[in-house]
């Protein structure tokens, strides 16, 4: 899987270096930021039996257990923000979070990380939370790609539900939860959502699930706000049209991650909840 592992980073680096290309060290903040995740889905081949698989679960130390029979792929992705990818079991109707503990907190307008220019005096990605990972599937095995905008309506607290919805003790403050509970505890309710919300067809496809997200999706945000006002956020920026993605907005509601210039109009726009570019 070496060699998986190096062509993911290697796109990372070359989609980075794409975003800022073009621009000078003066005009540099003006390119955009994007959270990104990628991987590949690869055979494994077995020359002489099943081989034991040597692996690293959410970057602890190496684990190692024997293939079963039916698991004859392996899914590598490299992941950067805040993007999720789950594995779906339609023979066992069970969800699986591949990427784990890649937004544990209670802040959804901090992804994380991203491509393109935010720290630094040059203008460096912000790598804090860039990861790879990966998951072993069987045949007819779904892998489910997603952004925030999506798995947001899969949150428990995004969703408004208590700690104790999620299996912690009554009277826990959702602050007082340590960040390797709570990535497991929110993870652990998001796959147990997915798989309600793919509902219990037999052989899902790719069309089904899509479909089913999106109309679950936009069903939650209709009834978080009301029509005149789904998208506070966006209502906010086209106020404020001189803004820079370089850190959070405070005063920001929503996902944009914006703070205001002083240098001069720059209309920023908002691609899918994830692309700002100028």
């Amino acid at each position: 899987m070496t060699g998986c592992r190096y062509l993911l980073l290697k796109a990372f680096a070359a989609a980075h270096e794409k975003i800022i290309n073009g621009f000078s060290k003066e005009d540099i903040w003006d390119a955009g930021t994007t959270t990104l995740i990628g991987g590949l889905l690869v055979p494994i081949e077995v020359p002489g039996g099943r081989p034991v698989c040597d692996y690293f679960p959410l970057g602890e130390d190496l684990h190692s257990r024997v293939l079963r029979q039916e698991e004859k792929y392996a899914f590598v992705c490299a992941s950067i923000g805040d993007c999720k990818a789950f594995l779906y079991s339609p023979k066992e109707k069970k969800a699986t979070d591949i990427t784990l503990g890649n937004r544990a907190g209670l802040d959804a307008t901090d992804p994380g990380g991203r491509l393109g220019p935010f720290v630094g005096r040059t203008g460096d990605p912000d790598l804090r939370n860039l990861h790879l990972y990966f998951s072993l599937c069987c045949e007819g095995d779904i892998i489910i790609v997603m952004s925030d905008g999506v798995h947001d309506n899969l949150d428990a607290y995004s969703l408004g539900k208590t700690p104790e919805a999620v299996g912690f003790p009554a009277g826990t403050d959702w602050k007082d939860v340590t960040p390797q509970q709570l990535g497991i505890a929110k993870s652990n309710f998001m796959c147990k959502k997915l798989v309600e919300v793919i509902g219990g067809v037999v052989q899902p496809d790719a069309g089904h699930i899509a479909a089913r997200l999106i109309e679950y999706s936009l069903v939650r945000s209709h009834v978080r706000s009301p029509l005149s006002s789904r998208s506070p956020s966006l209502g906010y920026h086209r106020g404020q049209p001189c803004l820079h993605a370089r850190k959070s907005a405070p005063e920001a509601p929503g996902g944009l991650r914006q703070v205001p210039r002083q240098d001069g109009p720059r209309v920023s726009r908002l691609l899918d909840g994830e692309m700002n570019r100028p």
